[in-house]
């Protein structure tokens, strides 16, 4: 189990493993911990998916997870 901390700006929406756990969001500004969600992670690769949608200028966006143990491997595609 790890905490989930997603920070966008504008529009996002985000699954964890198929399990959505962002809720629709729009027009905002990013910044770190905007949301925090429990997540359940299973052994092995875990999914995380992140939806965003510009509503014009740059996107940026933060994420969180975290590790006390320093047990994650992060790989981004």
């Amino acid at each position: 189990v790890t905490t989930w901390s997603p920070g966008p700006n504008e529009a996002a929406k985000g699954w964890v493993n198929g399990e959505e756990l962002v809720p629709p969001t729009s027009g905002r500004g990013e910044s770190t911990h905007q949301e925090s969600f429990t997540v359940r992670l299973h052994e092995g690769a875990n999914l995380v998916l992140v939806k965003l949608t510009n509503l014009g200028g740059d996107w940026q966006l933060y994420v969180s997870l975290d590790d006390l143990e320093r047990e994650l491997t992060l790989i981004s595609e």
